[in-house]
């Protein structure tokens, strides 16, 4: 796993009962993360190794003291999981209706299939929504 993450990566379900046992707090109307102490989490763009065209997204770095594990998560999955209170499914993804990926409130989130996704983006001007 290197040295960064010697216990491993956080999954979504781990994440998901952090959130639902209150070791974070997220504002699904701001955006904004908390730790227990109720401290905003530093929220930064991008992260080592991120793709090109993920390098503009927020991101904060989770960590669970039982489990030893780290995870840098996208700020927009992690509103979208906290007010859903359910993982991202597998081949989907997390489309931001105003396509700014610093708007990471949850009225400006929709999980979406990948190929309905990239749908929002190579559609004709014309072309209405496809869902």
């Amino acid at each position: 796993m290197g040295k960064r993450y010697p216990n491993g990566i956080l999954t979504q379900r781990e994440i998901l009962q952090m959130l639902r046992s209150k070791e974070y707090g997220v504002d699904i109307d701001t955006g904004k993360v908390y730790g227990q102490s109720g401290n905003e989490l530093c929220q930064r763009i991008g992260y080592e190794g991120a793709e090109d065209s993920e390098k503009s997204y927020l991101t904060v770095e989770l960590y669970s003291a039982e489990l030893g594990k780290r995870v840098n998560i996208f700020v927009h999955k992690l509103v979208w999981m906290a007010a859903t209170n359910h993982t991202i499914p597998k081949k989907f993804q997390v489309h931001h209706f105003d396509e700014e990926p610093v708007h990471n409130w949850f009225k400006n989130l929709l999980c979406c299939h990948t190929a309905d996704h990239a749908k929002f983006h190579d559609m004709d001007a014309t072309e209405e929504t496809p869902f």
